[in-house]
């Protein structure tokens, strides 16, 4: 084994390299005038996504925090109403996104996204997940999205995070003024944080490379992008058509990732029910804004794991855990303590679901945007009925019924992922064939209509 000057061995420097790149922002074939493109990218989409997602679960999270600071004695609400008050808001989220599956080839996205966070803002209800998929798929390369997909995703424990602090926040400081409880203040705080920032996005956001925003993005940096993604397989969106929902149905992608995404959405249902909110307000020992300000730590440890890739992999293991420790119950309060605060470890691996559900499909734009829209209205919209059927309100706050649910869902997920992996690998091998078959062709064809030269020789006179 040889060794460089230095000492280290090529093939450790070469582990060491590899290992390193795991971590890495760019591509090590990455050109200087590329790394300029992609921090610029980073800059435009990056931080306006999380400041977006983080505005929409600020105004979701809402819901489960009022209902524990007097909005369930205000509007006398009893029963089930919260379960069904949380379903009718997935419903309208899961409506929201279907026409998106026609629009995103068709509208430039510098304006649509804008528009439908403009929308959220005044009437706090539609979805705009899939449509940042679609925008990163159009950008960046397959492996370079999970990286950017993890910072997006931190807008959403950061959405729940500040909605518990703003709840306490304006609980204490602003409940009775001009006759409006605290709770109805905080709506009305996170539903001005939403509109700026749908005008800031105009201007800012870049759209896609096909139908780019001219104001952020200039005609060299589409060519560049264009043409890095062609190479790493991407091609160009064609127009929506019948044929193309056809040929969604009639491939693997749509069924398994929908069903794989289903155990995503059912298997992290416990950190949307606030089922943490609900067995902590009846220990009856914490005021109101002290109930709102415990109810951030679920999403501070979320934020956490989000950043640090390692502890994706052991997401749903801890996940399970403190599920299978809430299912027993009869624990120790410190115990129950750290399973509620554990289960958040569940929307780790949101950026690695959807960042290899856009590497599978990157092949085909058309049927990208129309099945990542799919993804995210079927399976969000089946936690709709099973929210209501696993975590009803009337039993808050153990929900046996509920939480073992989940469990099981978690489990679904661990090998739905590994028969997605053997799908996906079977899909780039056929596809890497194929290529190969093609070039031989061209190369082939080039040799059989290669020119023929002909020496002639001059005729000798007698």
């Amino acid at each position: 084994m040889a060794e460089t000057p230095e000492g280290v061995l090529i093939s450790d420097k070469k582990a060491i390299k590899g290992l390193f790149h795991n971590f890495r922002w760019f591509d090590e074939n990455d050109t200087p005038e590329e790394r300029k493109l992609i921090w610029k990218l980073d800059l435009l989409i990056v931080p306006y996504a999380l400041l977006v997602y983080w505005v929409k679960y600020l105004d979701a999270a809402n819901l489960n925090n009022a209902y524990v600071s007097r909005m369930k004695e205000d509007l006398n609400l009893g029963g089930n109403d919260l379960a069904h008050l949380q379903s009718a808001l997935l419903i309208g989220n899961c409506i929201g996104q279907v026409p998106g599956a026609y629009f995103f080839p068709k509208v430039p996205l510098h304006i649509l996204i804008p528009g439908l966070d403009l929308g959220w803002g005044i009437f706090n209800l539609l979805q705009y997940r899939a449509k940042v998929h679609y925008t990163l798929g159009s950008w960046y390369k397959g492996h370079e999205l999970g990286r950017r997909g993890s910072c997006f995703y931190i807008g959403l424990a950061i959405g729940i995070l500040t909605a518990s602090l703003l709840q306490a926040a304006a609980t204490k400081n602003l409940d009775g003024m001009n006759g409006l409880e605290g709770w109805r203040w905080n709506f009305i705080i996170t539903s001005v944080c939403t509109l700026p920032l749908a005008f800031v996005g105009w201007f800012v956001f870049p759209g896609t490379p096909d139908k780019p925003n001219r104001l952020s993005i200039n005609k060299r940096d589409i060519e560049i992008a264009k043409k890095r993604l062609e190479s790493s397989g991407h091609r160009p969106p064609a127009d929506w058509t019948w044929k193309l929902v056809k040929k969604v149905f009639s491939t693997w992608h749509i069924y398994a990732l929908v069903f794989w995404d289903i155990t995503f959405w059912n298997g992290s249902l416990n950190t949307a029910n606030g089922g943490y909110l609900l067995w902590v307000k009846p220990l009856k020992r914490y005021s109101i804004p002290e109930v709102n300000n415990l109810g951030a730590t679920m999403p501070a440890i979320g934020i956490f794991i989000t950043l640090a890739a390692w502890a994706i992999t052991l997401a749903y293991i801890m996940n399970s855990l403190g599920l299978i420790i809430i299912i027993i119950w009869e624990v120790t309060e410190p115990g129950l303590w750290f399973a509620f605060n554990t289960t958040y470890f569940a929307n780790a691996i949101s950026s690695v679901i959807y960042g290899w559900a856009q590497n599978i499909l990157r092949h085909s734009p058309e049927q990208r945007a129309f099945t990542l829209v799919m993804i995210n209205a079927i399976c969000q919209s089946t936690t709709a009925w099973t929210l209501i059927w696993t975590f009803p309100t009337v039993e808050a706050p153990r929900f046996t019924k509920g939480y073992s649910f989940v469990v099981a869902c978690a489990i679904m997920l661990i090998v739905m992922t590994w028969v997605v992996k053997y799908l996906h690998d079977k899909q780039e091998r056929q596809h890497k064939e194929l290529q190969e078959s093609d070039e031989e062709r061209i190369r082939v064809t080039v040799d059989l209509v290669e020119p023929v030269t002909v020496k002639v020789e001059p005729t000798k006179k007698i």
